[in-house]
This record gives C-alpha cells, structure tokens and sequence, in this order.
C-alpha cells in the first residue's frame, strides 16, 4: 500500500521508530531526573513506579530514558553517570530462577559491544599489559574477572554466554578457566555483585533498571510465586544498601517500575494479606509518579511530529495533511487522550484513505474506522462531508 498521495514515505502510525519524539514527557521526565540524581547521589538504592493505564506510553517513556540514558541527554554529569537497562518483568512463562532471569537481562540490556569496548579501553590503559588488567580488574571474583579478560580474544562467545547467564558445558567452563554458572539464583546474585563493582571501576554510579509491564506477572504466576518475584526485588534492594553501608565497592541499582493502576493495585492489596515479603517491599518504594492523557494540543502534536518524520518533501504547508484540525480533535476526544490509541486511529484513518484512494481525512473517515474499536463509546457526530 501506498501513502506517496499524502506526501508520506509509509504509514507512521504503524511503526515505533527512536525519530518519533517524546511528546510532553517533560513533566514526568523531570520529576524522574530529580528522584533519580537524588537516589545515585546518595549512593543507595531506589525503588520508584511510574503508573499509566494501558496504551498510555509507559512503555515508550521508560524505552525512551533508557536511550537518552545511553546518549548522555538524561544524566550528563560525573556524579550521576548510569547505566540504563530497560526489560519486560517477565517472559510468557516465569522463569524458574528469576534472579538469574534478571541478571541475564540487565548484561543483556548493557550489551555485549560494552563489555568488549570497555575491556578494551581497561586494556589500552593498562602499562602493565595483562598484569596491569588482572590488578585493575582485583576486586572482582575470579571466575567473574577470567571471564571479562576473554573479552576481545578467540574465546569471547563462552566468556559473553557466561558473563549473560547462559549454559556452558563442562568443557566450554575448562576452557574459559571458570568453575560454575550464574544460572542459579546464588550465582546470579554473586554476578550482581560482581558486576555492580565492574560498572564503578569504569566511572558509573548506578544501573537504573527500567522494569516494564509489572501488571503481567499475576498472568503468569500463583499469588504464591508473585510474592517469591518481589521478594528478589527486595532482597536484591537489600543485599546492595548492605553493601554500600559495609563499604564495600560497587555501584547502586535503581528500580524504576512500570505498571497500570489496577495492577499495582493488586499488588498493594496482596501486601495487606499474610505476605510480609510484598508488604516489605511496598515499604521501599521511594515515589510514585503517574501518566496522565494527552491534551488536545498534545494529541495535535503528536501526530504533527509523526507526519513530519515520514514526509516525502519536507516542505508541506499543511503539517496536519491529510488530516483536518476537527478529524484530530475528535480522534483525541473519542480515544480518550490515551496515546496508543491516538496512533491506532490515526492509522486505520490512513489505511482507509488509501484503499479509498481519498486524498484528505474527515470524520466520515473517522465513523468507518470507529466501528472497529468497542472502546469507543461516542460516536462521532454526524458531518455533511460526502
């Protein structure tokens, strides 16, 4: 299908693209930064939840931050320099080792290029070639250290499935010189550690974990085995604000949670019941900060911002074609200011425009692509538009 009529490359509510901008987020932006330079400042961890029903762009945001995060426009200065990892609470099916499960996706989520160019820098630094790396590398565990020193090397695909929390037969481990995994709980959280002192020694404060879609664990799990997931939440919490008060080296994780209000509801009412775990955890939560629905001159916005991202020529004098401003008025209206549903109309309103081969969108175009959603509860009023 072809949007060539619309002076568009493609339909651009049909994509989530890094070009498309983050559309009045600053509030909730700032409120985060402050929370979060607090938190890496003082040195220990945080836990905060960021609350928006479904389609709200939760997810967007907490993507969003972590890529500022890693291009330096989010925490700029020394004393704050993180990391930032975003991952989803869970797979299809909860694992059975979730801390290993969490490990496994906060190395994931730094990604195997930063291990390689750090050791590489560790390296190129070093005066003392590999003895200089090995003494850099000396308050790491040594399983641990081996396998960041194979970095860059013939065996870097054993030393990355190790430092990941993936398997290693028994001669894969003789031949990276390791003597266990971190599959288990144990060692993942022994590989928390380690690698929380490995991120300090190359100049980072903290590793924020982005944590999306907390409503889903009741989906994949018993109220029992909820309460074991959080618990590693709070333990994890736990085991580092102890080690920071022992003085020992490492950097900090910081939390930051994703959830709709119903669901962390759940969990909140879950912490009133005999489980002392979620209620300890519910303790620790350091702030709350909520999304609320686009205004009319956001949704305008962003679908302004959008159109402009996939134009053909640059230089359209309608930024809203072939929208009009009463089309996008109602399309805020009907879906509520809730984001993914702004995006949703707007390209179902486009696919028809196209299989119609109609050059500019009305609301007789918007009362066709209505019947397709149950939560629009208005419809949109009647237009003499043919």
């Amino acid at each position: 299908m072809t949007y060539e009529a619309f002076n568009l490359d493609r339909n651009p509510f049909l994509e989530e693209s890094p070009e498309f901008e983050q559309i009045d987020r600053e509030d909730v932006e700032e409120k985060l930064r402050g929370y979060l330079s607090d938190a890496i400042t003082a040195g220990t961890p945080q836990i905060i939840v960021v609350l928006g029903e479904y389609g709200m762009g939760k997810t967007f945001l907490t993507r969003n931050l972590v890529q500022n995060i890693k291009d330096g426009k989010f925490l700029d200065s020394a004393e704050t320099r993180s990391l930032g990892v975003y991952f989803r609470v869970t797979t299809p099916k909860l694992p059975p080792n979730y801390l290993a499960y969490v490990y496994g996706q906060v190395v994931e989520g730094i990604g195997r290029g930063w291990f390689r160019a750090t050791m590489k820098k560790i390296r190129d630094e070093s005066t003392e070639g590999e003895i200089g790396v090995t003494r850099e590398l000396s308050v790491l565990d040594s399983d641990y250290r081996q396998a960041l020193c194979r970095f860059g090397g013939p065996v870097e695909n054993l030393a990355w499935r190790y430092l990941s929390a993936g398997s290693l037969s028994v001669s894969e481990m003789r031949t990276l010189k390791v003597e266990g995994k971190l599959t288990s709980d144990d060692k993942a959280l022994s590989g928390m550690l380690n690698l929380l002192r490995f991120v300090e020694l190359t100049g980072y404060r903290a590793i924020l974990l982005f944590i999306d879609e907390l409503e889903y664990i009741f989906s994949v799990t018993s109220t029992k085995r909820l309460v074991q997931v959080m618990n590693t939440f709070k333990d994890l919490y736990d085991q580092v604000s102890d080690e920071r008060r022992a003085g020992n080296p490492g950097a900090s994780f910081h939390f930051i949670f994703a959830s709709t209000p119903s669901g962390y509801h759940d969990i909140t009412e879950t912490a009133k019941g005999d489980a002392p775990a979620m209620q300890a955890f519910q303790e620790r939560v350091f702030q709350r900060v909520n999304l609320r629905p686009f205004s009319t001159k956001e949704t305008f916005e962003l679908v302004r911002n959008r159109l402009k991202v996939r134009r053909l020529k640059p230089d359209e004098p309608d930024d809203l074609h072939p929208f009009d401003e009463v089309t996008i008025s109602e399309v805020g209206r009907v879906a509520e200011g809730i984001p993914r549903r702004i995006i949703r109309l707007c390209a179902y309103a486009l696919i028809d425009a196209a299989e119609r081969e109609i050059t500019t969108l009305d609301r007789t175009t918007l009362r066709r692509v209505l019947e397709y959603y149950p939560w629009a509860k208005e419809t949109v009023p009647p237009t003499t538009s043919p």
